[in-house]
């Protein structure tokens, strides 16, 4: 996904924008909450230096297109987002996909903040890396992950939903061809049981094998395709990344470990389908080594040290 090139100043917010502003004022309202270390990231490729962009931010946040909140744990570290005069600006520019949800300071400082903060921080490392590595042919821009995602999973009315943590594309090296690949990300803070988590697998299941209207009594014409086939062009890798705050690596490990049981039992059992591939890694790996790095287990078989999309198929651009 490219970026947007330009954004169109209103006459409440008079001036030109920056390269590096119109991309932080887009990223900021494609991801919700960004902290400052992140913002660095996403504009490297067309900021200076860092004390520029914390200049160009001071500006945006003077003109009344963002705010910020201290972060959780961190106070010197400023977590960001559009207010309702820079989410105006990015809808009016059609830059990216409208969104109806709104922050606001309050719950960009809410009990959800760090889990938000996190996703980020997983999306960015799949920017960084990629441009680390797009010698070797690897891609991932500021917009390529959405927060958020959810996908029905049932006929009924208000029936229930997937949500996945976000759902995250690249393009990856496979042989002498570049490949588009896509993951959903599930992140897990260790704020829930791994045996919950576990249950997220079943909902993936569901929407694997979810067609619409089939089985409906009453539905006349059906869908003859799953639903997920209608957004994706492959089903994408689900991956689960583990942190926890102030944790320990060897509790992250022996979290991994019961996950990777609980999946294999829902293999066998007959309650997982088959045609899932599920992954997790450690948060802290991710960072620092990368996603495309082979830091990865595969739930079901057990095997370690993978590489993510080591066997993803050709589907082109």
């Amino acid at each position: 996904m490219s970026m947007p090139e330009t954004l169109a100043s209103g006459a409440a917010a008079p001036g030109a924008l920056t390269p590096s502003q119109q991309r932080i004022l887009v990223c900021l309202y494609h991801h919700r909450l960004l902290n400052t270390r992140q913002i660095y990231e996403l504009v490297a490729d067309i900021a200076a230096n860092r004390r520029g962009v914390r200049m160009r931010i001071a500006e945006m946040r003077e003109r009344g297109l963002i705010e910020g909140v201290r972060v959780a744990g961190e106070p010197r570290l400023m977590a960001w987002f559009t207010t309702a005069l820079g989410a105006e600006l990015v809808e009016a520019a059609d830059a990216v996909p409208p969104r109806s949800y709104r922050v606001t300071a309050q719950t960009a400082a809410g009990p959800l903040q760090g889990h938000t903060l996190a996703v980020n921080d997983v999306g960015t490392a799949f920017v960084s890396h990629a441009a680390r590595l797009a010698d070797a042919g690897y891609e991932c821009s500021p917009l390529d992950w959405v927060p958020e995602v959810a996908h029905r999973i049932s006929d009924q009315s208000g029936g229930q939903m997937l949500v996945a943590d976000a759902v995250i594309r690249a393009v990856v090296p496979r042989r002498s061809k570049r490949v588009l690949v896509r993951a959903f990300l599930e992140l897990d803070r260790a704020t829930m049981s791994v045996e919950r988590l576990a249950e997220k697998l079943n909902a993936y299941s569901r929407y694997h094998g979810y067609t619409p209207g089939a089985g409906s009594p009453g539905r006349t014409v059906i869908n003859i395709r799953p639903a997920w086939q209608y957004l994706y062009p492959a089903w994408p890798k689900i991956m689960f990344v583990l942190a926890q705050p102030f944790g320990r690596r060897a509790q992250l490990a022996a979290r991994l470990q019961d996950l990777a049981m609980l999946t294999q039992r829902a293999v066998q059992s007959g309650s997982l389908d088959q045609g899932l591939v599920v992954t997790a890694c450690i948060f802290e790996d991710l960072i620092e080594a990368g996603p495309f790095a082979p830091i990865h287990t595969d739930l079901i078989t057990g095997e370690t040290d993978m590489r993510l999309f080591a066997d993803a198929p050709n589907l082109g651009r």
